[in-house]
């Protein structure tokens, strides 16, 4: 009876590590853009109207979830960039571009690099919503 217990327990133990294999094979090549991004609005002086809210927003990017080509001997990486301001009356502001890394003379370098961006925007006074859009150029499904 000890030994029906011993191998159905050594099974278990076997499809639960050969599971975990699995998921964690299959999360290493789901690839994902990993950033963090924040806000904060500040207050500029204006000639006539006083004080004028604006937006900051900034965000870093993860140097290891994005992927870098090799041009010429050096390593750089690109991302497409989406800024969507909008109120609930609808897009205020719209901002597309593409964010390139410093050149790297090889990958290891490459990967160590700070990615951070930052923009501002004249904002008015009331609620909005800002939805930031990074995507991976050289893999379009990492974003």
């Amino acid at each position: 009876m000890q030994s029906h217990y011993f191998i159905r327990r050594f099974f278990q133990v076997f499809l639960s590590f050969t599971l975990l294999f699995c998921i964690t094979a299959v999360a290493q090549k789901a690839y994902a853009l990993q950033a963090v991004v924040t806000r904060n609005i500040f207050y500029a002086p204006v000639e006539k109207d006083g004080l004028k809210p604006y937006l900051e927003v900034y965000w870093q990017v993860d140097p290891r979830t994005v992927a870098f080509k090799q041009s010429g001997g050096k390593w750089q990486a690109a991302i497409r960039t989406d800024i969507i301001i909008r109120t609930d009356t609808g897009i205020i502001q719209e901002d597309h571009y593409r964010l390139t890394t410093n050149e790297a003379e090889d990958a290891m370098t490459a990967r160590s690099q700070t990615i951070i961006d930052l923009k501002r925007y004249m904002i008015r006074q009331g609620n909005f919503w800002v939805n930031i859009t990074l995507t991976d150029e050289s893999r379009k499904g990492n974003q």
